[in-house]
C-alpha cells in the first residue's frame, strides 16, 4: 500500500490519497500529537472515514513505538537488571495489580507505558459497521478491535431476547448472570481464549453468529475484547451516558475519542441528559407497587412460604412497598396540580420531588429499593399481562439524572437552573398509550418534561475524564463557528475541506419558480396553497423526464409530504410521475424501511423502467446513513427549508435559552440564528446522499425561493456555496440539466451495474438550424436553432411535452413516422398546424432513423431547402397537455394574452360528480348529503361565508383537509381568492 509521511509519521493508505485526504489526515494527526480538540468537516464521498482511521491508527502505531523506545531508555538510565519481559511482568503484576514494594522508578515506568486507546463512536450501529469494514481494507487490520453493541443486537438468550423493552432486557440479563442461570454467559470464560485468538476483525454480526455456534454470550464476549483493544467502536449514547459508561466499565482517561457523523451531536448531548415523566407513568408505578403487594398477600394466604419457594425471597419488606406507594401518590397529586403549558427553571424539579419527600439525601435508598422491586417483577411475572417494572425503571432513571450527586451541590444546582427547563404539557397520546391500569388513574394526561438546552452537560463529562483529545467530524458541520460555540469546548484544529469531485460532476441550482411561473415557497403560509402544490408537482413531473435513474425528493416534514401526496393523487400529478419513475415513500417505522429500500433499488436496476423516485423527509431515516451512489441517486430535490415547528414548546424554550446566554455576555449564537441553522444543517445532510465517491455525479436542486438569500446560502457547506446557480425561469434550468447529464455520461466512467435503457430523457430536440415560431395558448414564442440538437428557447409555462405510454424516449422528433423524416420543420406544410399532445405519441429515435434512411440524399437536400425558405413563416399551434396547463385564474399564473377559450382547452381535474364520489367513499353518505345541500344553497344565494362554514363542518377531520382545499375549483371564479384566504386563516388559527 502507498505510504505518505504526514508530520513525520508514516501513514499507509489503500491507494494514493487525494489532496483533500492528505489535508484531512494532517489535521487529525495534529490533534493527536498536540492533545488538542478538533472540529473537522469533509464532505461525504471524500473518504473521510478511511482517512480518519488510517491517520489515527498510524499515529497510535508510531506512539507505541516511541513509548517502547522511551521505556528501554528509562530502564537503562535506572540501571534495572531485569529484562524487558520481566519488567513488564513486574509492572503489571497479577491481574494488573501493582505488586507490593514497587518503587517510585517502577511506578513511573508503569505510567509511561500506558498507551492511549482510540474510541471511535458514531450515531448508529450501521454506521459503525461501515467503519469496521473500512478498517478491514487498510494495512492496520492487524490491530486489536472491539465493537460494543447493546443487548438488542447481541443477546441470544431465548427468554431475554424476546423482551421488547431494552430496560427490561437489562434487568433480566443482570438477574440471570448474577444467579449464573444464563448458559451463554457461563460459557464466556470457557470460550474466551478460543475467540480472542482469532486474528481477523470481528464485528457485531460475526460475534453473534460465532456466539450461536459456540454457545457463548456475544454481549459479554465483546467486553472481553474491549479490555485489550487498541480501537473500540461504540454508539454515541454509550459515551455520553455516565451510567452506561459505568456499567460497561469504560475508562476514558488518556483515550482518543473520535465522534464521527457528529453533525447532530449537540442534540444528542442534550437528549442524553433530558427526561420526561407523565402522570400516566406515575399511575403505572403505583399499579406495579400494588401488584407486588397483592402478589405477596396472595402467596401468604395460600400457605406458601417465600423461603420454601423455589425462587429467592424478596429483599424488601411490606413497609418498603407502603412507603413507596405513598411517595408515588403524593407525587401524582403534585403533578396533577401543575397547570398545563407552564414552564419553570430547571431546579424546580427538586421542588417537585420534594413534595413527595424525595431529596438528594434519600437518592440511594430509594433507587436501591426500586431496583429490588424491578428485579422481583421481571423475574416473577409469568403472565404477559403482568407488569414487569418498566415504569419503576423509568422513574429510577429520572432520579439518577436529577440527583446526579449524592449531596447538595450549589454549583450543580445553579447550572441546572440555567441550562434546564421544566415544561408541563398535555399528553395528546394518553388514550393510545393508556392500558387497563392507567385509564382510570390518568384521564387528563400531563407530561413533566425535564429538558436540557446546553450540550455542554452531555459532552462536558467526556472532557472532564482527562482524555487525550476529542475529534468531532462529519460531512456537514458548517458553519463551524456556531457549532463550536454551542458545544462550549476549546478547539485547537478546524477544517472545512472542499469536495473531491470536479464541477463537471455536480450541479447545484436554486429554482425560484415552477413551470407555470408560480413562486416555490414551502413556508407555513403557502404550503397549503393549491396553486403552490400544483406548481411543485408540475416541477417534479417535468424533472422526472429529464433526470435519469434515481431521484430523491426531500420534504421538510412528514406532514407536508402527506399534504403533497394527497393533493397530487387527487390532481393526477402522482400518476404522471409514476409513469416515468415508480414512487417509493419513506415510512415512519424502521421495520418497513428495509423492504421499501429493496423495492427502490430493484426498480433502479430494472431495464423496463427509467429509474425510480424516493420521497423522504429531511432529518428522517433516509436523509442519513443510507447510500445512494451512482444510478441509485442522480439527483436530490429539496422541496423546502425544514425549519423546526415554530410553536413547539421545546423549540421556543431553546431559542429563549440561547438569547438569555447571549445577553449574559457569553459568546454564543442567538435563538433565531440557531433556528435557521437547524434548517440548513438538515439540508446539508440530505444533500450528501448523492455524491458518494470520486467518480460519482449528480444534481442538487433547491426548490424554494427562500434559498436565494445570503443568510441561507452562507450556512450551506462550503463545497456547495461555490457552485450555486440561480434560476428564476424553469426553461433554462431544464436546458442546464440536459447538458449536465449528457456531458457526465460521456466523460465520466460508467459505474458498475445495469442502468435503465434510456438514462438521458429530456424534452424533444429539433433537427436543422434556423428559427421558427410556436404559438401556445395565444402566446407566440420564438425558438432559435444554431446547430443540431442545441435548442435555445424562450421558455413559456405551457411548452411541455409528454412521452407516450410506451416509454418511448422524448429525445426524438415530434410527429408521426411519416413526418419524422424531415423533422418538425418539414411537417409544416400549412401556415398553421395544430398538434394536440393529449393524443400524439413521440416516436423513438430508431423509428426516425429508419424513416430517414428510405429517402434519397437528393430528396433530403431538396426538402432541407424548402424548410429553410418556409421556416420563418410557419407557425405551430400547440394544444397544451391537460395536466400541464395551469389554471388561468391562478394567482401564480400569468394570464396576459390568454383568451377564455385558449385558457380552458379541457377540464384538467375531475368533475363535481367525481368529487362527490370521493367524498362519499371517504366520509360516507351523511357527509355526501350535507355537501349536496351546501352546494345547492351556494348556487342559489352565492353566499361564500355560509358555504365556508358548511364545508368546515363537513371536512372537520385532519384526513379530509385535502378535500376541503380541493373544493376551491368549484367555487365561483370571483370567490376563489377569498376562499383560499379563509382556508389559510383556519389553518393559522388551528396552529395557534
Amino acid at each position: 500500500m502507498p505510504e505518505v509521511i504526514i508530520r513525520g509519521i508514516p501513514v499507509n493508505f489503500p491507494f494514493e490519497p487525494y489532496n483533500v485526504q492528505i489535508a484531512y489526515m494532517e489535521k487529525v494527526i495534529s490533534c493527536l500529537e498536540a492533545g488538542g480538540n478538533g472540529v473537522l468537516e469533509s464532505p461525504t464521498g471524500t473518504g473521510k472515514t478511511l482517512s480518519l482511521l488510517c491517520a489515527s491508527c498510524a499515529w497510535l502505531t508510531h506512539r507505541k513505538a516511541q513509548m517502547q523506545a522511551q521505556l528501554l531508555s528509562k530502564v537503562s538510565d535506572l540501571g534495572c537488571s531485569e529484562t524487558l519481559k520481566e519488567l513488564n511482568l513486574t509492572l503489571t503484576g497479577n491481574n494488573g495489580d501493582k505488586p507490593e514494594g514497587m518503587g517510585l522508578a517502577q511506578n513511573q515506568l508503569s505510567l509511561l507505558f500506558r498507551a492511549p486507546k482510540i474510541i471511535y463512536a458514531s450515531r448508529t450501529h450501521s454506521q459503525l459497521t461501515q467503519a469496521v469494514q473500512e478498517l478491514k481494507r487498510t494495512s492496520y487490520k492487524y490491530m486489536k478491535v472491539s465493537v460494543l453493541g447493546s443487548r438488542d443486537q447481541m443477546c441470544i438468550h431465548p427468554e431475554v431476547s424476546k423482551e421488547e423493552s431494552n430496560a427490561m432486557k437489562t434487568v433480566l440479563c443482570r438477574v440471570k448472570t448474577k444467579s449464573k442461570t444464563c448458559h451463554f454467559y457461563n460459557n464466556v470464560d470457557k470460550k474466551k481464549e478460543e475467540v480472542l485468538g482469532i486474528q481477523d476483525i470481528i464485528d457485531i454480526e460475526d460475534l453473534v453468529k460465532l456466539g450461536r455456534k459456540l454457545q457463548y454470550c456475544p454481549y459479554y464476549m465483546s467486553r472481553e475484547f474491549n479490555t485489550a483493544a487498541d480501537i473500540t467502536f461504540m454508539p454515541y449514547n454509550y459515551l455520553l451516558d455516565p451510567k452506561t459508561r459505568k456499567n460497561l466499565g469504560l475508562e476514558l482517561a488518556n483515550s482518543v475519542i473520535i465522534l464521527d457523523e457528529a453533525h447532530n451531536i449537540e442534540k444528542v448531548c442534550e437528549e442524553s441528559v433530558s427526561h420526561s415523566l407523565s402522570n400516566t407513568d406515575i399511575a403505572m408505578c403505583i399499579e406495579e407497587i400494588s401488584q407486588v403487594m397483592k402478589n405477596l398477600v396472595e402467596r401468604q394466604e395460600s400457605g406458601f412460604s417465600l423461603i420454601d419457594d423455589e425462587s429467592q425471597p424478596p429483599d424488601f419488606t411490606a413497609d418498603d412497598l407502603t412507603l413507596l406507594k405513598i411517595l408515588f401518590l403524593e407525587l401524582e397529586k403534585a403533578v396533577d396540580d401543575l397547570p398545563p403549558g407552564s414552564t419553570y427553571p430547571g431546579n424546580f424539579m427538586f421542588e417537585l420531588l420534594q413534595k413527595a419527600d424525595l431529596t438528594p439525601g434519600k437518592r440511594n435508598l430509594v433507587i436501591e429499593a426500586l431496583n429490588k422491586i424491578v428485579t422481583y417483577l421481571s423475574t416473577t411475572g409469568s403472565s404477559p399481562f403482568q407488569r414487569k417494572g418498566s415504569a419503576l425503571q423509568k422513574f429510577t432513571d429520572l432520579m439518577s439524572l436529577v440527583f446526579r450527586y449524592e449531596q447538595d451541590c450549589p454549583s450543580y444546582t445553579e447550572q441546572l437552573k440555567i441550562s434546564y427547563k421544566v415544561h408541563v404539557s398535555m399528553d395528546e397520546d394518553n388514550k393510545k398509550k393508556a392500558n387497563s391500569w392507567s385509564v382510570s388513574r390518568a384521564p387528563q394526561g400531563k407530561i413533566v418534561n425535564f429538558w436540557c438546552f446546553s450540550p455542554q452537560f452531555g459532552i462536558g463529562h467526556l472532557v472532564a475524564e482527562d482524555i487525550h483529545c476529542l475529534i468531532l467530524t462529519s460531512g456537514t458541520l458548517s458553519p463551524l463557528e456556531s457549532f463550536i460555540s454551542e458545544l462550549g469546548i476549546k478547539v485547537k484544529e478546524t477544517l472545512e475541506n472542499p469536495h473531491i469531485v470536479g464541477d463537471k460532476q455536480v450541479r447545484v441550482a436554486i429554482l425560484k419558480k415552477g413551470p407555470d411561473g408560480c413562486e416555490l415557497n414551502s413556508s407555513f403560509n403557502t404550503r397549503n396553497n393549491p396553486n403552490y402544490l400544483s406548481s411543485l408537482g408540475r416541477t417534479l413531473v417535468n424533472l422526472s423526464y429529464v433526470i435519469p435513474d434515481g431521484v430523491l425528493v426531500f420534504f421538510p416534514s412528514y406532514g407536508f409530504m402527506k399534504i403533497c401526496q394527497e393533493s397530487w393523487q387527487l390532481s393526477g400529478v402522482w400518476s404522471q410521475i409514476e409513469k416515468n419513475k415508480p414512487i417509493f415513500v419513506e415510512p415512519r417505522t424502521k421495520n418497513e424501511l428495509s423492504e421499501i429500500m429493496d423495492g427502490y433499488y430493484s426498480k433502479i436496476q430494472d431495464p423496463a423502467t427509467r429509474g425510480a423516485c424516493f420521497m423522504a423527509v429531511t432529518r428522517g431515516k433516509v436523509s442519513e446513513g443510507l447510500d445512494f451512489a451512482d444510478f441509485n441517486g442522480r439527483a436530490v430535490v429539496i422541496t423546502g427549508l425544514p425549519y423546526p415547528p415554530f410553536k413547539d414548546p421545546r423549540v421556543e424554550l431553546k431559542k429563549k435559552y440561547l438569547n438569555e446566554i447571549q445577553q449574559s455576555g457569553k459568546k454564543t449564537i442567538s435563538g433565531m440564528q440557531w433556528y435557521m441553522l437547524e434548517a440548513t444543517k438538515a439540508v446539508n445532510q440530505a444533500v450528501g446522499r448523492v455524491i458518494r465517491h470520486s467518480t460519482d455525479y449528480g444534481l442538487i436542486l433547491l426548490c424554494d425561493a427562500r434559498f436565494d438569500s445570503a443568510s441561507i446560502t452562507g450556512q450551506l457547506s462550503s463545497w456547495l456555496r461555490t457552485r450555486i446557480k440561480r434560476y428564476t425561469e424553469f426553461g433554462p434550468l431544464v436546458k442546464t440539466i440536459r447538458e449536465f447529464f449528457r456531458t457526465a455520461e460521456k466523460e465520466l466512467p460508467a459505474p458498475k451495474g445495469k442502468p435503465p435503457p434510456s438514462s438521458s430523457i429530456s424534452f424533444p430536440s429539433f433537427s436543422g438550424p434556423g428559427t421558427f415560431d410556436v404559438v401556445t395558448s395565444g402566446q407566440k414564442r420564438t425558438y432559435s436553432q444554431t446547430k443540431d440538437n442545441d435548442t435555445s428557447m424562450s421558455w413559456s409555462r405551457e411548452d411541455y411535452l409528454k412521452p407516450d405510454d410506451k416509454n418511448e424516449t422524448a429525445e426524438s422528433t415530434i410527429g408521426s413516422s411519416e413526418q419524422s423524416s424531415v423533422g418538425v420543420l418539414g411537417a409544416l406544410e400549412k401556415p398553421t398546424t395544430i398538434i394536440d399532445f393529449n393524443e400524439t405519441f413521440i416516436p423513438s429515435p430508431s423509428t426516425t432513423k429508419s424513416s430517414s434512411s428510405a429517402i434519397s440524399s437528393s430528396e433530403q437536400q431538396q426538402q432541407q431547402q424548402q424548410q429553410q425558405q418556409q421556416q420563418k413563416k410557419r407557425k405551430l399551434k400547440i394544444v397544451p397537455l391537460k395536466f400541464f396547463n395551469p389554471d388561468p385564474q391562478s394567482s401564480c399564473a400569468s394570464t396576459s394574452g390568454l383568451s377564455e377559450t385558449s385558457a380552458k382547452p379541457k377540464e384538467s381535474l375531475e368533475s363535481i360528480t367525481d368529487y362527490v364520489k370521493q367524498v362519499r367513499n371517504k366520509l360516507g353518505n351523511d357527509a355526501c348529503s350535507k355537501l349536496k345541500i351546501a352546494c345547492s344553497d351556494y348556487k342559489k344565494n352565492g353566499n361564500l361565508k355560509d358555504l365556508h362554514l358548511a364545508l368546515k363542518a363537513i371536512f372537520h377531520s385532519e384526513s379530509s383537509q385535502s378535500l376541503l382545499k380541493g373544493y376551491e375549483r368549484f367555487v365561483k371564479r370571483e370567490h376563489r381568492e377569498q376562499f383560499r384566504e379563509l382556508i389559510a386563516l383556519d389553518e393559522i388559527l388551528g396552529a395557534t
